[in-house]
């Protein structure tokens, strides 16, 4: 898959949205796909934060879209990480983890590390790991697909 393409997984999602878009009478711009993730209050200061996040699927399947989420410790500035490796050749690989005492996240499939910004630092890692945009509403936050 080229880099910058949509998983699988965000094609069928957008698909989805459209005939729901087009019965509601649609707009030339329709709002961007996306997730709520939480509340910003309950996100530690200064780190990332993992979700989990539930999202219906064609069938009433069930699918998890695994995120990190960090807010900065002098600003409300939230972003948002996805939790799939760049290890492999292709985007979407295993779930990532973030070491706090170490400030990295870790590949435990194929031993990839990467930054506090998501940058491969070592091993197998071949991309960094990729951005999700992030809505705040209130205190709530949602998160978008990824980009790659």
């Amino acid at each position: 898959m080229p880099a910058g393409a949509p998983t699988r997984r965000e094609l069928l999602l957008a698909a989805l949205a459209a005939p729901v878009l087009a019965a509601c009478g649609g707009s030339p711009d329709p709002p961007p796909i996306r997730w709520k993730a939480g509340d910003r209050r309950d996100l530690a200061v200064d780190t990332w934060n993992e979700r989990v996040i539930a999202v219906a699927a064609p069938g009433g399947e069930r699918l998890s879209v695994r995120v990190f989420l960090w807010l900065g410790d002098h600003t409300d500035e939230v972003r948002a990480l996805d939790a799939a490796c760049g290890c492999g050749p292709r985007p979407g690989g295993c779930p990532v983890s973030w070491a706090d005492g170490s400030r990295r996240f870790i590949c435990p499939c194929h031993g990839g590390i990467y930054g506090r910004e998501g940058k491969p630092l070592g091993g197998p890692a071949r991309r960094p790991l990729a951005a999700r945009p992030v809505f705040v509403e209130g205190e709530t936050v949602y998160v978008g697909p990824a980009r790659r």
